[in-house]
């Protein structure tokens, strides 16, 4: 098992099959309308087309002192306990960028516009040519309202396809957080930055494509089964 522990998280984790918890659905959305049950921080960088989200990346705003924008869900719909959110996403070429192809499904989590924190699972190389994967990144990254701080990072052996559709998911309990890709647990990180209260959002700072978000209440932990090898 690797441990790695940088600034304010512990990140820690292998590949494991992930078990299967009780729970029960509190929110879906397929992108097939609007995004009427979301609250975007910056206008004008979310859309729908093509019955799927998309958010497009901020041409010439430095990566590390750019908040980027946030698609936050309504605060009638955020969870108020343990929940596991996921969402489907693939490869994109950003518009602005012919060239530049992000991999890449981050989720949010919001207390204000100076407090947040990203987790991003895939890959972010620019540029990456391949479509075939053998490694799959996982990076924490927390904004004070002036700069982004990588707080921990990480890959992990995993086979993938970015030309295809793979579902990233987060699950929490208290303030600790179980990431995943495709049902997969990756790693898990104890959030003492916003101790577990930050808004659940899916964070715009690459150009994204998503779909099918799904937001579920757990009733029971997850249980964690060792990956055979």
């Amino acid at each position: 098992m690797k441990l790695k522990t940088v600034g304010i998280f512990v990140l820690a984790g292998s590949l494991w099959f992930a078990g299967l918890a009780q729970a029960e659905d509190l929110f879906f959305d397929d992108f097939s309308t609007d995004l009427s049950s979301w609250n975007a921080t910056e206008q004008g960088k979310w859309l729908v087309k093509n019955d799927e989200l998309y958010s497009h990346s901020n041409a010439g705003c430095e990566k590390t002192n750019c908040p980027h924008s946030d698609l936050l869900l309504n605060d009638a719909i955020q969870p108020t306990g343990s929940y596991k959110a996921s969402f489907d996403f693939r490869k994109t070429v950003s518009a602005s960028q012919s060239k530049s192809l992000n991999t890449v499904a981050t989720f949010v989590l919001w207390k204000d516009e100076n407090n947040k924190i990203a987790i991003a699972i895939g890959d972010q190389s620019q540029p990456h040519k391949e479509k075939q994967h053998k490694e799959i990144g996982v990076v924490l990254s927390s904004w004070d309202g002036e700069s982004w701080l990588t707080d921990a990072s990480d890959t992990f052996d995993y086979d993938w396809d970015s030309d295809d559709w793979h579902t990233a998911s987060l699950e929490k309990n208290g303030a600790i957080y179980s990431i995943y890709i495709d049902d997969i647990f990756l790693t898990e990180f104890e959030d003492s930055f916003l101790s577990g209260k930050g808004k659940i959002g899916i964070h715009g700072s690459a150009t994204v494509t998503a779909d099918n978000f799904v937001l579920s209440e757990i009733t029971r932990p997850v249980s964690k089964c060792p990956r055979q090898r």
